[in-house]
């Protein structure tokens, strides 16, 4: 609990509470929500914790618990500023007055009170950024829109900014843009810029060689020598590797060895840069390892995290090593990384200094840029809750409630769960689409995770003689571009499409403006992707809309309430929502919800 400081007779200052609402020899009395209220007999307590925060990159907030008058007392008469939206007696200081107030104004007003007190810091490393701001960033002789006019003349503005952003990092950045605002394009940018430093190697999606290979052949000036291994064999068999190799996640492990032997590791941009989040596997450990030693790396994902902080150290880890400490370091300061004292596991799914995170991504790795920001005509974004009741079994409405008692998180039973959801979704989902069907000769795309609600839907509009394609994990790479022209050139009036495949790597705003959300993901980052399918450049409807498909007594109930968390931790993390880097200034953006209308 927080509050305001209430002045007490001088001969007893020792923190306290014995009556409910009255400091311990307080000449005022005080609110009890405001001071914690200590029951009687209970000793004072002996250390006293500061929590401190780089709040932007001139000022940092300061808090204390327990709770003291005296500390806030001092500060104010400082003139120090509370910070009542943020919370009780959060201060705002100074950066200047950093180390007066931590090592002389806190230990000296509370000396003889509290045995010991305890900092929890700004690492030295941020603190260091913030004391000499322009350290991050190299100088070139060649501004950009000098050395490759021809495409920085075809770059939106926003898009010049990134590209500019990457080389004041000597090339080595996080280009995380909103689906849809043209990350590729500015990555082939920057390697047209970089050209003296090829080979390319291009890592990405199986699903996006083809895309890759593609778009470099139209922007960049030397590409005509451009491989798509398969297997090992295809690099054995070449005498000399071409200058672009377009590589997939699921031959790194075999293939990038090769490579390594007959390459010099110079230039590596890597698409959806999250599927490096699980650092374990031996295929990210490869990766990262050739990642940390390239001379130039751009990283691509418009997720750069998909449920919670700790999934970014993998990034930084890669692109400035060492720039906010250890794997441990980090996720004890951003994402309350403890050893759970039941089970010995050590636990990292929370989040904490926020803000702090998102000013040092923002300053040394990632720029981005939200489509609500940089494209003012982009369609609106409609939102339609179909809401059903359907009979459930008793024993999986008993789980949900359970579940969501327990804070829902993702935990064996709800995969059991969700997995028994998913026939009961699928009754919702198919009326709708009947309802759909019968109403116009309009396309739509349906979004599903289980095969049993894929096959059930497809079973649906093979009833009803609708032309429909169907991409899925078992669509081999032909069959799935084939499905997409079909699609977009109109002779397929609905796509039944899975989150695992088709979230990612495919634009279809030419071919419709209706989606259908038959399931939920797990991850409010796979939500968005899927929506921006439709919802990006290129779109002509003047609106998108999405009927997201909710069953009460179903997975949904805990779904809904855990996706909405993620996205707000991860806002303030990655967009800094209600914070901006400016100093002095702040920002009004709030967090997309994406069961509620924007």
């Amino acid at each position: 609990m927080f509050g305001q400081s209430a002045p007490l007779c001088a001969g007893h200052q020792q923190p306290g509470v014995c009556v409910e609402g009255v400091w311990r020899c307080a000449v005022l009395p005080v609110r009890s929500r405001c001071w914690a209220v200590l029951p009687p007999g209970r000793p004072a307590p002996t250390r006293l914790l500061v929590t401190v925060e780089l709040a932007s990159w001139t000022a940092f907030t300061l808090q204390v618990f327990p709770l003291s008058p005296i500390v806030a007392g001092k500060l104010t008469t400082r003139g120090y500023r509370r910070r009542d939206d943020i919370g009780f007696d959060v201060f705002e200081i100074p950066l200047r007055d950093y180390d007066l107030v931590l090592g002389d104004v806190i230990p000296a007003a509370v000396r003889g009170i509290f045995a010991q007190i305890d900092v929890d810091h700004v690492p030295q490393p941020v603190l260091k950024l913030a004391r000499a701001p322009h350290e991050t960033r190299h100088t070139s002789s060649r501004p950009p829109e000098q050395a490759i006019p021809k495409i920085w003349d075809c770059l939106l503005e926003f898009q010049q900014d990134s590209v500019r952003f990457a080389v004041e990092r000597g090339g080595r950045a996080l280009l995380a843009d909103d689906m849809g605002l043209g990350k590729t394009v500015q990555c082939l940018a920057l390697c047209e810029y970089y050209r003296d430093d090829w080979p390319l190697l291009i890592v990405c999606p199986a699903t996006m060689r083809v895309h890759w290979k593609d778009m470099a052949r139209k922007w960049l000036s030397a590409s005509s020598n451009i491989a798509i291994p398969k297997s090992k064999n295809d690099i054995m068999g070449m005498l000399a590797l071409p200058q672009i190799v377009v590589l997939s996640y699921a031959l790194v492990k075999t293939v990038l060895p090769l490579i390594k032997s007959r390459w010099e590791n110079r230039w590596t941009p890597n698409d959806e840069s999250h599927h490096l989040k699980e650092s374990t596997s031996q295929r990210a450990c490869e990766l990262k390892k050739w990642l940390k030693c390239s001379r130039r790396v751009i990283l691509l994902t418009g997720t750069p995290a998909l449920n919670r902080p700790a999934e970014l150290f993998s990034t930084v880890d890669i692109l400035s090593t060492g720039l906010l400490g250890s794997k441990i370091q980090f996720e004890k300061r951003y994402c309350q990384g403890h050893k759970d004292p039941r089970s010995g596991r050590w636990m990292n799914r929370g989040s904490h200094h926020e803000t702090e995170l998102y000013l040092v991504l923002t300053r040394c790795l990632m720029v981005r840029h939200l489509k609500r920001d940089v494209m003012r005509c982009m369609p609106k974004k409609i939102r339609n809750m179909v809401r059903s009741v359907v009979d459930t079994p008793i024993s999986i409405e008993e789980t949900v409630r359970r579940e969501m008692e327990g804070g829902g998180q993702q935990s064996d039973n709800l995969v059991n769960l969700y997995f028994e959801s998913a026939s009961h979704k699928l009754v919702a989902a198919a009326s709708l689409i009947r309802t759909f069907l019968q109403k116009d000769s309009s396309p739509f795309i349906v979004f599903g995770h289980h095969e049993l609600v894929l096959d059930g839907l497809q079973a649906i509009l093979d009833q009803t003689c609708t032309t429909f394609v169907r991409i899925d994990g078992a669509t081999s790479p032909t069959d799935r571009d084939n499905a997409v022209r079909r699609f977009i050139k109109g002779d397929a009036r609905v796509a039944l499409l899975s989150f695992g495949s088709c979230a990612t790597g495919l634009n279809l705003a030419s071919a419709c403006s209706s989606m259908i959300f038959a399931e939920l993901p797990w991850t409010p980052a796979l939500l968005f992707q899927a929506e921006d399918r439709i919802h990006r450049i290129g779109q002509q409807s003047p609106s998108c809309t999405y009927h997201y498909v909710i069953v009460r007594g179903t997975s949904d109930d805990f779904m809904m309430p855990a996706i909405e968390r993620k996205i707000r931790t991860l806002a303030h993390t990655l967009d800094g929502a209600g914070v901006d880097p400016t100093p002095g200034s702040t920002s009004s953006a709030q967090p997309e919800l994406p069961f509620r209308n924007p």
